[in-house]
């Protein structure tokens, strides 16, 4: 019986040491347990980050675009794992990382 590996695409904000109204916003990656995080090199407001749903609130052309952004690093990480999980390959969070 194949068992199928657990996977979640979380999107989290990490705040600057320097200014704490500021961070940078990682996604991270959780294949059973294992977890890798993946710097989108953005940064934003932590008065703006709503971690609930894992988005920037405001109606900004700025904030549309970071959110579209976030939207579509995550449909991108789960297209790569759909394609490691097609090809048979043991998947963990780095090798969905590196792809």
């Amino acid at each position: 019986m194949r068992t199928e590996a657990t996977f979640s695409v979380d999107f989290v904000m990490r705040k600057k040491e320097s200014d704490p109204h500021r961070g940078y916003i990682y996604a991270r990656i959780t294949v059973d347990g294992d977890i890798k995080e993946l710097s989108l090199k953005e940064e934003v407001s932590s008065e703006s980050w709503i971690p609930g749903s894992e988005c920037l609130k405001g109606r900004a052309a700025e904030v549309q675009k970071i959110n579209n952004y976030i939207e579509d690093v995550r449909s991108k990480i789960r297209q790569k794992y759909r394609e490691l999980q097609d090809s048979g390959k043991r998947m963990s969070a780095d090798l969905v990382k590196q792809a």
